[in-house]
């Protein structure tokens, strides 16, 4: 997937419906219709829809889109970590910083920087709360050094390439508070914490052990007195910016009374003189009993306070799972997740090679030999390296890698000539590749990786299957099909094996069992496709997990276009629908000189005669039959001639 369809998929619809965006070259805002750098960006009539800017991207008008953070809608707050990402044997590893500020914020939108070394953030939250504060490097904040604030003005440019799911879009106003008053108690970093300091290996933020929200939600009101020793026995007092945001938490939620909990705790430090009450006045707003548990957990992941032990173990007695609102801890390794969790959890749209036909995931395209299965996947390869259409479809426009297995380079430019194809880069042929062992889909990966291709044609199945592959046993197919579902779904692209129809027997027309082998080796595939050929012409067929069953007619435009395209029974009767099983009686019933009357029609089809009367109407109204009286008052229909 390109960038833009990383972001033009990927992109909160929140942040979608906003229009706030401009496009740019470079890092400057451009002015497409001038073709110079954009003046006035800042202003309200210099931004531009979603949409608009995705489309001057993609018609290369522009290097990509940028959120602006200007005028009066203060709703959103954006940060640029610059230089926070580290790689360890490929791993993505955060520093300090990073960890911190997406502890804080786990549900805002977090997206790798254009050079891959840095993180971008866009929260909501009251973006008047920065007053002034522009960077945190000289603010200071879990060691950061290099991150922009963009609140009142500036632009963030994006790459739609995600760091994890689950945007909510929660109102981190609090939180935001609570950092400002942080940065503004600062006087000192010390060192922070081996725990802290140390980066990180996190994909997904983890949410708090006790659950109700960011910081255990509804303690203020639940804290008891052993619950707040409980957190000060966890956290040490020798680091200067966690002492200010526990004077402050006490400060805010217990007033004056808090000023002895907090001097006997600060004599737990080493450099311990005494707290005089001026500096207690002096302490921030903001900070509450959910920043005592955030700390704690600082220390100590697992920190639960006493009366959280007890209601988990309530919740464990009433049969109500882990009592945190979470999945059991022996799960999280496989990515489980509750009821809760995936109703607020924001997904990308499908990506679709083809709108309405082919999504992105693996697709079989199966049919009798010598049918025009490898006519059609050269006609997908052509619309897609162009953004062309497929049977009046639009297909999205991308790289294609096609491993032409059964045809020779001679044979593909004969046919590339034959369909017009330009002289794009943007198909690759190969002739010879590894077969689907766990190597040779390692290798596929790879060259799609470095090639960034979108669609992935395999023209056959057959002659890139391992020479040990049984093709009628289920689990040797799903064994060796599996994987590359799996790398397409990874990868977000479409990998379309063109396979046979089995040689013996009648056609069902069921894309499922007319496969050849086992039935089950389409069971990993995300979408089924198989060309038939009728006595009415041929059909193309399709089901899966994003379409349901779907019926193109169709025919080989031979000699012309040398292309599949769609095609009609008569001009507005499409092969298949009912109004053509209704032409077809009648013509097939007077070629045997029966009368044709609704009530035979109907008998002979199986249609309702109210549905036949409708059919005929529509089919006198564009001059396909017409009507007769007949003896006994029933109406005979007979077929006009089809004038050439």
């Amino acid at each position: 997937m390109s960038i833009q369809q990383n972001v033009l998929h990927r992109t909160p619809s929140a942040l979608r419906e906003l229009p706030r965006w401009i496009v740019h070259r470079g890092k400057k805002p451009w002015d497409v219709t001038t073709n110079r750098p954009l003046s006035g960006w800042q202003k309200p009539e210099a931004w531009l829809p979603f949409f608009d800017a995705v489309a001057l991207v993609e018609s290369g008008q522009a290097d990509g889109v940028g959120f602006v953070f200007a005028g009066n809608d203060t709703t959103f707050v954006g940060l640029d970590l610059d230089k926070c990402i580290t790689r360890d044997e490929g791993e993505a590893v955060m520093n300090a910083c990073a960890t911190g500020l997406m502890e804080l914020f786990p549900g805002a939108f977090w997206e790798y920087s254009p050079s891959g070394t840095g993180l971008h953030c866009i929260l909501k939250a009251d973006a008047t709360a920065w007053e002034g504060i522009t960077h945190l490097k000289a603010a200071g904040f879990k060691g950061c050094k290099n991150v922009e604030v963009f609140a009142n003005s500036g632009y963030l440019t994006f790459t739609g390439d995600t760091w994890q799911e689950g945007v909510t879009f929660e109102d981190y106003s609090d939180e935001l508070r609570e950092l400002i008053a942080t940065l503004k108690a600062h006087k000192r970093p010390n060192a922070p914490s081996e725990a802290r300091a140390a980066n990180v290996r996190t994909i997904h933020p983890v949410p708090p052990a006790n659950g109700g929200g960011r910081h255990g939600g509804g303690l203020r009101d639940a804290l008891t007195p052993d619950d707040v020793r409980a957190c000060l026995d966890v956290i040490p007092a020798a680091d200067y910016d966690v002492w200010v945001k526990v004077g402050a938490a006490l400060k805010h939620e217990l007033g004056d009374v808090g000023f002895t909990l907090w001097d006997n705790w600060s004599a737990k430090a080493a450099n311990y003189g005494g707290v005089s009450e001026q500096k207690w006045r002096s302490l921030p707003n903001g900070a509450t009993y959910g920043s005592l548990i955030a700390l704690a957990r600082t220390y100590q992941p697992d920190f639960l306070t006493p009366g959280a032990q007890a209601r988990k173990g309530a919740a464990h007695s009433n049969g109500n799972g882990n009592g945190n609102g979470r999945p059991p801890s022996v799960l999280a390794k496989y990515g489980a997740y509750t009821a809760r969790e995936l109703a607020v959890k924001e997904f990308p749209p499908v990506t679709w090679l083809v709108e309405g036909m082919i999504p992105a995931g693996l697709t079989f395209l199966a049919g009798r030999p010598k049918v025009g299965k490898s006519w059609f996947a050269l006609q997908l390869a052509h619309a897609h390296a162009t953004g062309g259409q497929v049977l009046g479809m639009k297909a999205a426009k991308g790289r294609v890698l096609y491993l032409a297995t059964e045809d020779s380079p001679r044979r593909m430019k004969e046919r590339q000539r034959m369909q017009v194809i330009p002289h794009t880069d943007g198909i690759t042929y190969v002739h010879r590749f590894p077969t689907l062992t766990p190597d040779g889909i390692e290798e596929l990966k790879t060259a799609i990786k470095e090639g960034h291709f979108t669609l992935i044609i395999l023209d056959t199945l057959n002659r890139l299957l391992p020479p040990e592959a049984k093709q009628n046993e289920s689990e040797n197919m799903t064994q060796i099909l599996g994987p590359l579902q799996s790398m397409a779904q990874e990868l977000d692209v479409s990998i379309v094996l063109v396979d046979h129809h089995r040689k013996r027997g009648a056609m069902n027309r069921d894309v499922v069992e007319d496969i050849m082998g086992s039935v089950s080796k389409v069971g990993v595939a995300d979408t089924i496709m198989g060309l038939y050929k009728g006595d009415d012409g041929f059909e193309l067929i399709a089901t899966g997990r994003d379409i349901e069953g779907a019926t193109w007619p169709v025919r080989f435009d031979k000699g012309i276009t040398w292309a599949w395209q769609l095609t009609e029974a008569a001009p507005g009767v499409r092969i298949g629908s009912r109004r053509h099983k209704v032409l077809k009686a009648i013509r097939e019933l007077s070629g045997q000189g029966e009368n044709a009357t609704v009530t035979r029609v109907a008998d002979f089809t199986g249609i309702s005669k109210d549905n036949v009367s409708r059919e005929v109407k529509e089919l006198v109204s564009i001059g396909e039959v017409h009507t007769t009286r007949g003896e006994k008052r029933n109406e005979k229909y007979l077929i006009l001639p089809i004038q050439v």
